[in-house]
């Protein structure tokens, strides 16, 4: 019974830094965006 539950809290822990990492992939994601918003916006105003 107790190495049922050490493969239940592994398996969650599995799942938890599998979220974070889906989080993490997200922020990059947003942080890309972001950038190039900003290089699209200095490209404007050279034109400009």
């Amino acid at each position: 019974m107790v190495h049922g539950s050490r493969f239940t809290v592994n398996s969650q822990q599995s799942t938890v830094n599998s979220q974070r990492s889906t989080v993490n992939g997200q922020r990059s994601t947003v942080n890309s965006q972001q950038s190039t918003v900003n290089s699209q916006q200095e490209t404007k105003n050279i034109i400009d």
